[in-house]
């Protein structure tokens, strides 16, 4: 049975796909302030694919202003890999200094949440914003 769309929240894990990467340093297994199911406090963080990896391997970050998005960090590990969703209905932060807007696109801005594309070209389409929370509801495909 699908997950309802009409409502901002039933939008999340629908159709989801995931993938797996390694991680730089700025996304950590953490043992000390985690989510102790997926191990890290970064967990639900919009992430990036970083320059430098090796070739043919995804290396995921929380990337730079305008990065292009790759996914939300679903999972942490203690060996330096992570796990994206990268497809489907998600929902992540924003960054209230360059909110998306509804019908719009996302970029990732450094620090682990979305963002309004200024210059660079988004992904996804945004559904709904939580104002108040400041949480974006998306879906990228």
């Amino acid at each position: 049975m699908p997950t309802s769309v009409r409502g901002a929240t039933g939008i999340v894990g629908t159709n989801p796909e995931y993938l797996g990467a390694a991680t730089d340093s700025t996304i950590v297994y953490d043992t000390s302030n985690y989510d102790e199911t997926n191990h890290s406090a970064q967990i639900g963080m919009a992430a990036t694919f970083v320059a430098g990896a090796a070739v043919g391997a995804a290396e995921a970050g929380l990337g730079t202003t305008e990065a292009v998005f790759a996914g939300v960090i679903d999972r942490v590990e203690g060996d330096g890999t992570c796990s994206l969703q990268v497809k489907g209905g998600m929902s992540c932060a924003y960054n209230t200094v360059s909110p998306p807007t509804v019908g719009g696109s996302i970029t990732a801005d450094g620090a682990g949440k979305v963002r309004a594309p200024s210059a660079a070209t988004g992904r996804g389409v945004v559904v709904s914003l939580d104002t108040v929370n400041h949480i974006a509801y998306f879906y990228c495909y």
